[in-house]
């Protein structure tokens, strides 16, 4: 302590450095959470639109399919999240 100069703080310097070092780890502490709230919420992936003269009938058809297809994703993500993995 006496190489680095922390004997000689006062009382106030070093309760003020502590609550910099606290203040510093709440916020590591809330970024970590708002990162792991924000991946529980990002968009599932939507395939790719096909290239052909089908017209809107093969469009809207691909459409209800792959509706289908990111609710069944997010359900199977739901439930993984209720049993904890």
């Amino acid at each position: 302590m006496l190489e680095s100069g922390e004997y000689f703080l006062s009382a106030e310097q070093k309760a003020a450095r502590q609550a910099a070092a606290q203040a510093a780890k709440q916020a590591a502490r809330v970024e970590e959470r708002q990162r792991q709230r924000e991946a529980a919420f990002q968009a599932p992936t939507e395939a790719p639109a096909r290239s052909g003269g089908g017209g809107a009938a093969q469009a809207g058809g691909a459409a209800s399919q792959a509706g289908g297809d990111t609710a069944a994703s997010l359900a199977e993500g739901l439930k993984k999240k209720l049993k904890g993995e």
